[in-house]
């Protein structure tokens, strides 16, 4: 890291902006590495992925154990059921 830090110190100051600005570099490299991480788990199936109220695990999937998902609270925010009903 402080060679990383070394360098991007020669080159904000090569592109004639404040040498200060280059441990933004620093902070937003953690950040994507924690964004990549959590991708590689949700890939893998370690971690749980939710979308639209359905939990998915790709380890659950391959042991025949389905999604859990509250179908009720679904159907009745569903704009198309209440007019379907109507």
């Amino acid at each position: 890291v402080v060679v990383e830090q070394f360098f991007m110190w020669r080159v904000y100051r090569l592109l004639s902006v404040h040498p200060i600005w280059s441990i933004t570099h620093v902070v937003g490299a953690f950040f994507g590495l924690g964004i990549i991480i959590n991708a590689m788990r949700q890939l893998l199936g370690t971690a749980p992925m939710t979308w639209r109220g359905t939990t998915y695990r790709q380890n659950d999937e391959a042991r025949g154990v389905t999604a859990e998902r509250p179908r009720d609270a679904t159907i009745a925010k569903s704009p198309r059921t209440k007019q379907a009903n109507a």
